[in-house]
This record gives structure tokens, C-alpha cells and sequence, in this order.
């Protein structure tokens, strides 16, 4: 099964063992900071108000100083959205 998913053999069986979606976030990444964390209240914010492009959402915080990747990654890390998409706490941030 691995194989035909792409994925690693562990992967695959972390992914079966988890019981909720949320499930696949505990661990050690679940704390960490990260260089996202001061423009997680404009993501949330703005992902509040309808706007939910991923890179527009990266091209608005660029000029506010964030420095990290780009697009869905960086999007996906804020906790409204990943609530929203049902992926839990949000993981690492």
C-alpha cells in the first residue's frame, strides 16, 4: 500500500493508527515556535474575513517583515485555518 501512495511504510501506518485527524498532530512538533508566530493573529484574521488564497494571504505578510516560505505552508500553520480545514491545533505554528 505504501508503494502505491508514495509514501513510506511508517507514514502509512501512523496515518492508519491515528483515530481522529487531529490525531496525526501530537508529537514533538506540537510546541515549537516559529517564524510565523507574530503574524498569526493577521492570518487568522484575514482568513476570518473570506480570504482564503494561500499565496495572497503570503504576498500580504512579506511586506510586514515574514521572511519564511511561501503559500499554502506558511498558511496552513495558523490556527483558524487549520481548524477550519479539520487538522486540528494546528501543529507546530
Amino acid at each position: 500500500m505504501a508503494r502505491q501512495l508514495g509514501m513510506s511504510q511508517n507514514t502509512v501506518l501512523r496515518f492508519s493508527r491515528a483515530d481522529t485527524p487531529e490525531g496525526l498532530f501530537a508529537g514533538q512538533w506540537q510546541n515549537r515556535t516559529s517564524v510565523l508566530d507574530e503574524y498569526k493573529t493577521y492570518l487568522d484574521d484575514r482568513w476570518s474575513e473570506g480570504c482564503t488564497n494561500a499565496w495572497k494571504l503570503w504576498e500580504e505578510i512579506v511586506p510586514l517583515g515574514y521572511k519564511g516560505g511561501s503559500g499554502s505552508n506558511c498558511v496552513v500553520q495558523s490556527q483558524s485555518v487549520t481548524t477550519e480545514l479539520g487538522l486540528g491545533t494546528g501543529g507546530a505554528y
